[in-house]
């Protein structure tokens, strides 16, 4: 390779052309393309063992990383309005995170025109470089409305590797809500089109691990788009993510699950309770942990025990009674959110059945109901017929007294 710099495109180009492939068909391709170059087998060996796919080499990982690739701020200046990838043009700056930064750029042909969204890469390491070829990998293999989809991807002429998604314009879930004053019904409807994006993943054996409000957008018609896989992991990869084993935290520590904080296994119930999370957030109005500050302890306690229903009470949403939250909502909430992997709902199906139960004023599955408030519910749902019933026993109540008054006499 040229000079200090890592040729990314090839270290790119043969990571993809190594992944699939066993070990030692591995060994003869690096020896095939790598053979006068023993730095490029090196960071391509670095890439695989941090790769989640690459979990075999996972015990050499931090000896081979060790002073391979430079890690921190990698990437270069902002790409400036006008500068060409591929087909694309750069508009301007959509916004920076802690491994990339996302450009607004624009495809143009003879007769069409679209506005997308390149996510670039612009940390580096190993690990990140890892993490951003999932993301690509995991894109890839989701095709739902509910999900920013996958358009392409390349590498700049810096050798930095970058993803082109659909651009996505909508402003996160919460707010929408909020500007729009939403009643609940409304609200759990747009959760119920998160759900259904959500489970569409996990068939596939994919955890977001992110959902949070600002990865969830709303456009003008009203469709939720679930964004940013960056952190997310298939399920049948290793317990553990990397960067979570080498002392940093990949989430959002406030909507993040107990065993993320506690470093513990990936599987879909860490999915199950941020969705918890929002969903209390979009029933109440109030962020879940509104006394959580960056500079504190991270949260590790559960959702306050108290009723949503009394949590709303404190910020009234329109259209919203307490008493409409107040037993389902909270049973559903609380099932979601439990502090335990196991005591959640084991799907995200379950969850959004019992969801939609309680929107059709049926019992969901998470309750268990007693006779006098099914009567009840069944009354809800049957206002005529109820009606219809008390008038029939009270002709019944006042036919009987009057058929027993005669007989007074006679006693």
């Amino acid at each position: 390779m040229a000079g200090d710099q890592p040729d990314w495109k090839r270290i790119d180009e043969l990571f993809d052309a190594c992944l699939d492939l066993d070990e030692g068909a591995r060994r003869r391709l690096l020896d095939n393309h790598c053979g006068e170059e023993p730095a490029l087998r090196r960071q391509v060996e670095a890439l695989l063992s941090a790769s989640p796919r690459g979990e075999a080499l996972l015990g050499q990982r931090d000896a081979m990383l060790e002073g391979l690739l430079p890690d921190g701020p990698a990437g270069g200046p902002l790409l400036e309005p006008g500068t060409r990838l591929g087909d694309y043009t750069i508009v301007r700056l959509l916004g920076e995170g802690g491994m990339a930064r996302v450009y607004l750029a624009e495809q143009q042909a003879a007769d069409w025109q679209r506005e997308v969204a390149i996510k670039v890469l612009s940390v580096g390491g190993a690990e990140m470089l890892a993490r951003f070829h999932a993301e690509r990998r995991i894109l890839a293999g989701l095709e739902h409305p509910g999900i920013a989809r996958l358009i392409d991807a390349g590498t700049t002429p810096a050798g930095l590797p970058y993803l082109v998604t659909e651009r996505v314009e909508g402003e996160p879930i919460h707010r929408y809500c909020t500007r729009h004053a939403l009643p609940l019904p409304a609200r759990l409807d747009l959760f119920l089109q998160l759900a259904d994006a959500v489970q569409h993943a996990h068939a596939r054996l994919i955890v977001h691990r992110d959902i949070k409000p600002s990865n969830v957008l709303v456009d003008a018609e009203g469709r939720v788009r679930l964004l940013d896989f960056g952190i997310a992991r298939l399920v049948e990869s290793d317990d553990r993510d990397p960067l979570t084993r080498s002392g940093q935290l990949p989430m959002t520590p406030e909507y993040a699950a107990p065993e993320q904080l506690a470093g513990g296994a990936i599987s879909i119930a860490i999915d199950i309770y941020q969705l918890g999370l929002m969903l209390f957030e979009l029933a109440t109005g109030l962020p879940p942990w509104k006394h959580w500050t960056s500079g504190s302890d991270l949260p590790s306690r559960l959702l306050p025990r108290a009723s949503v229903a009394a949590q709303a009470a404190t910020r009234p949403i329109q259209g919203l009674e307490a008493r409409r939250l107040r037993g389902d909502l909270d049973a559903i909430i609380e099932r979601a959110t439990a502090s335990r992997p196991g005591d959640r709902y084991a799907t995200v199906q379950g969850l959004a059945n019992d969801l939609r139960c309680h929107l059709r004023g049926e019992r969901p599955g998470v309750r268990r109901e007693s006779l006098p408030a099914a009567l009840w519910r069944l009354a809800r749902r049957n206002r005529v017929a109820a009606l219809a019933s008390v008038l029939l026993l009270a002709a019944l109540l006042v036919a009987t007294r009057l058929d027993v008054l005669p007989l007074k006499g006679w006693l």
